[in-house]
């Protein structure tokens, strides 16, 4: 076996099409988040989304070549270890949107526009009453919380190592609104995080109470012990700070689309939003949270190509196992497609319309 390469008979036989995938790529299964999953499965028989995106393939497989999928591949087995994780999700993100619309007899193409780029400016399109529609397919499991615990356990490891103790396990409980848009910039900036490293180090041993971290206005309490339940972190956040903390970003992804769109043919969008099963964090975009996005940014909308072009969104909730929860979350007044309406495409799509 080559050094780095983890062969067909390596992956399970429970997961064919990523066997099959595996053995058109070089990564190392040691850096790789896929090997982590994997071997995760094979001691205790727990799976973390391995079952969905084996499925996901299999679906496109009947279609497409592996190298017709080689983004998507390459992000499954990053062997990257600062980014494997971000790119499996990534992918199966990509995944599950693209499987859920060729399952409906949606899919009409992947990536566009052809040649523009490694990762063009739209992940796929579809073909709904003839009419064609740009998809961009994005996560709506937030990462603020994500990138909270990533920071803190940086320096907890640290801490660790430096009083000679054993690994421990870190919880996080919070109130306020843990975004990425909200504790990145207070990350960045690093005097919260070095107050509460300085806080950590006054203790010899792992605290009795929980260590206090505040990131704006957001109040964490940070939990340490052995026990491994302390893993689950979570929280409370009201739903109009969070919906605020978002709206710029959504705004952003949807007016750089626009452009993108004008610029080549002027073909009407729609963003995906994938919610994994499993995954969730502090700005997770529900189906409760993107309408209301979603129709802030409409009712304030002035850009004429936004206008016309962007028909909305649809969110794919795969955090039940089996069939996603649709829903489609479409503007009436956009520039619809002749022979296609909101309704007609969120029938044909799978999903409850909710209308903007």
């Amino acid at each position: 076996m080559q050094k780095g390469k983890l062969l067909l008979n390596s992956v399970p036989p429970q997961f064919p099409a990523l066997a099959l995938c595996s053995t058109s790529i070089e990564y190392n299964p040691d850096m790789a988040y896929i090997g982590v999953l994997l071997r995760v499965f094979e001691s205790d028989q727990f799976d973390f989304g391995l079952l969905e995106a084996d499925v996901a393939l299999a679906t496109l497989l009947a279609r497409f070549a592996v190298s017709d999928l080689r983004e998507q591949v390459e992000d499954l087995f990053c062997s990257d270890p600062t980014l494997s994780q971000a790119r499996w999700e990534k992918a199966s993100t990509e995944l599950y949107a693209f499987a859920h619309f060729e399952r409906r007899g949606l899919l009409y193409s992947l990536g566009w526009p052809a040649g523009y780029s490694d990762t063009p400016p739209f992940d796929f399109r579809t073909r709904v009453s003839g009419q064609i529609v740009l998809c961009d397919a994005k996560p709506a499991s937030g990462s603020g919380l994500d990138l909270v615990r990533h920071a803190i356990e940086k320096i907890v490891k640290e801490w660790t190592e430096n009083r000679g103790l054993a690994a421990v396990q870190v919880g996080l409980d919070y109130r306020g609104t843990i975004t990425q848009q909200v504790v990145g910039p207070v990350l960045r900036q690093g005097q919260a995080l070095a107050r509460f490293a300085a806080d950590l180090n006054r203790h010899a041993g792992i605290p009795e109470v929980p260590l206090h971290l505040t990131l704006d206005r957001s109040r964490i309490e940070v939990r340490l012990a052995v026990d491994q339940s302390l893993r689950a972190s979570g929280g409370i956040q009201g739903v109009d700070p969070l919906i605020a903390s978002l709206v710029p970003t959504v705004r952003n992804h949807v007016v750089q689309k626009a452009r993108l769109s004008s610029a080549n043919g002027s073909v009407p969008f729609i963003f995906v939003y994938v919610h994994l099963q499993g995954t969730g964090a502090g700005d997770v975009k529900s189906k409760h949270i993107l309408p209301k996005v979603f129709a802030e940014i409409d009712s304030a909308q002035v850009d004429p190509d936004v206008d016309s072009l962007w028909l909305g969104g649809v969110i794919l909730d795969y955090r039940r196992a089996g069939t996603p929860s649709v829903t489609c979350c479409l503007r009436k007044r956009a520039a619809w497609p002749e022979g296609l309406a909101p309704l007609q495409f969120a029938s044909c799509a799978g999903g409850t319309l909710v209308d903007l």
